[in-house]
């Protein structure tokens, strides 16, 4: 997802030793949740969640991120624990109106599932979380190095699959990232994993953001996306329909350049996952939902002209996944993405250093001021570009 989302909060345990326990509704529809964009509880803007809620009557969101470390759950890496700012942010969205998603994982830091690598651990401390906030909805961003790490996959979903044993009524997301076209190996084999190892995904959330080359139509690659995720779904042996499908696009100027969602694209994957009866509209993220004076991208601002609020009532007003219970029998045709403005070259050896206009396969290892990087999606890098801007692209050696 976002490349820059920095974390910060403190341990599941220390936050728990406050004494501050925070509780939910006796029972939340499905529908409360179809519409729940991500924030990032510790950015600066993370208290315009509060003005999401209160104007742009948002009745979901979803809190991010949950890291690890080792095998405690924390709220990033930069606040000490015990001096959490999340628990009054999530307690006051509450008490709007608003019910928290908590995601583990994201882009940055590491997931618990690559932290902790004794199962029974991982799924005591996904627990703990659980436990801690009251929640029955959970959801697990894993991108970058983690969705190509199959020992933490394959633990992280035996854990889930404990979690949801243990917690009748649980519902369950993936964020996973795809192409315009849907996963790649690397998300094919994650929902196989799934799969095999029993676990109910509710909600599978396509990241359609960030392709790696300018594409004009983000609508039409979102919808693309959306399709190729349920039919990869269904091949990997899900028992899925576009009702558990999720659209999860990053508003305005996306890290990848040449990518931006524009209001008006916001207002069509609104309407086709409307028309189309997806489950879950979310976008990254609420504070940045605002313009930007300068442009750009940045975790507090869209990079685009108009109004604060702009996403927010685009799609809360769509209502996400209350379309049809019939599914469409056939799914809307791939559209064809821009391609870069310089024709990619064949690429450099692996091994070699890292340049721009180049097209880069899954598996490619490149170094980049004196570091190692192994290609984990394939894509064309462009001028500006540096491995670490984009981690889902890039593994660090």
């Amino acid at each position: 997802m976002l490349t820059k989302r920095l974390l910060a909060g403190a341990s599941a345990a220390a936050i728990a030793a406050t004494g501050l326990i925070l509780t939910t509704r006796a029972a939340d529809a499905a529908t409360n949740y179809a519409v729940a964009p991500y924030v990032d509880l510790s950015a600066g803007s993370a208290d315009f969640l509060d003005t999401a809620i209160t104007q742009g009557h948002l009745t979901a969101f979803t809190a991010a991120f949950v890291i690890a470390s080792g095998c405690t759950p924390i709220w990033g890496d930069t606040l000490t624990p015990g001096n959490s700012t999340v628990d009054p942010r999530i307690s006051r969205a509450k008490s709007e109106g608003a019910q928290p998603i908590i995601s583990f994982g994201g882009a940055g830091g590491v997931e618990l599932g690559q932290g902790c690598t004794n199962q029974s651990s991982l799924q005591a401390a996904y627990q703990s979380v659980i436990t801690h906030y009251g929640i029955n909805h959970v959801d697990f961003d894993i991108e970058g190095a983690a969705i190509a790490d199959t020992a933490s996959v394959d633990r992280r979903f035996k854990a889930i699959k404990g979690l949801e044993n243990a917690n009748p009524g649980l519902n369950v997301s993936v964020t996973i990232p795809v192409l315009e076209s849907g996963p790649d190996t690397w998300g094919k084999a994650f929902l196989a994993n799934a799969a095999s190892n029993g676990v109910r995904l509710d909600i599978i959330n396509a990241m359609a953001m960030d392709y790696g080359h300018p594409n004009a139509d983000m609508a039409g690659a979102a919808e693309t996306a959306a399709a190729g995720t349920l039919a990869a779904a269904r091949a990997a042996g899900l028992n899925v329909s576009y009702a558990n499908i999720g659209i999860t696009p990053m508003i305005g100027q996306n890290d990848t350049a040449g990518d931006v969602v524009s209001q008006a694209n916001a207002q069509t994957i609104v309407n086709w996952a409307h028309a189309n009866g997806i489950g879950r509209l979310a976008f990254w993220s609420v504070g940045r939902d605002q313009p930007c004076a300068g442009g750009g991208v940045s975790p507090n601002c869209s990079g685009l002209g108009g109004s604060p609020l702009d996403f927010t009532k685009i799609f809360n007003a769509g209502g996400g996944g209350t379309g049809p219970t019939t599914q469409p029998t056939t799914p809307p045709t791939t559209r064809p993405t821009t391609p870069p403005t310089t024709k990619p070259t064949t690429p450099p050896a692996s091994g070699t250093t890292w340049v721009a206009n180049h097209a880069y396969k899954i598996g490619d290892v490149v170094t980049y001021n004196g570091v190692s990087y192994r290609c984990i999606q394939s894509h064309t890098s462009l001028t500006g570009w540096e491995p670490p801007n984009v981690p889902a692209l890039w593994q660090r050696l």
